[in-house]
């Protein structure tokens, strides 16, 4: 899978990017962790992103996909 419908999104700059849903950026991060994207992908949404800024939804969706890949340890 690519995650090319979300870089178009965010990566048209600081002033005419679109936000991503929750779901779409918890989608997209899980991608990432994943490792089922190109190197090339990751740095245009590392870029993308540190161009356009996170919202809180968007931040949230990313813990949402860290999260559910988590590991928990017992105490």
């Amino acid at each position: 899978m690519s995650i090319s419908h979300y870089l178009k999104e965010i990566g048209r700059g600081k002033h005419n990017a679109r936000d991503l849903t929750r779901e779409q950026a918890c989608d997209l991060m899980g991608q990432l962790l994943d490792g089922s994207v190109t190197d090339v992908e990751t740095g245009a949404f590392c870029i993308a992103m540190r161009v356009k800024g996170e919202t809180s939804d968007e931040l949230a969706g990313f813990m949402d996909a860290l999260n559910s890949r988590m590991k928990r340890l017992d105490r």
